[in-house]
């Protein structure tokens, strides 16, 4: 559950809290001893007269990361993360990619 602290103006013009409920599943598959792969997705689904950025009071957001072990103290890793139809003003898809290292002591 996503609680939001301060009130914003809902569909209706009145002042409520955007609160969310959240749906998160993380599949872990190790491909090698080195490669590894993670396909998470998320649903969420407003709880007030509120809508999503798609337009609806759900959305979605998948991430796909793949991780490298180079060795013991290094992990590299490649994030690609679909974040649902944006409604306004773009009308397109929203996309993050992230590319990041670990590093264990």
């Amino acid at each position: 559950y996503n609680h939001n602290n301060y009130s914003s103006t809902d569909l209706n013009g009145e002042l409520d809290n955007n609160d969310s409920y959240e749906i998160g599943n993380y599949w872990n598959f190790i491909i090698t001893d080195k490669f590894s792969y993670t396909f998470e997705p998320h649903y969420f689904y407003n709880v007030n007269d509120f809508n999503s950025s798609n337009g609806t009071k759900h959305h979605w957001e998948i991430t796909n990361t793949f991780r490298y072990r180079i060795n013991e103290h290094w992990l590299p890793y490649f994030e690609l993360r679909w974040l649902d139809r944006n409604v306004g003003p773009y009308h397109r898809e929203q996309n993050q990619i992230r590319i990041g290292a670990k590093y264990f002591f």
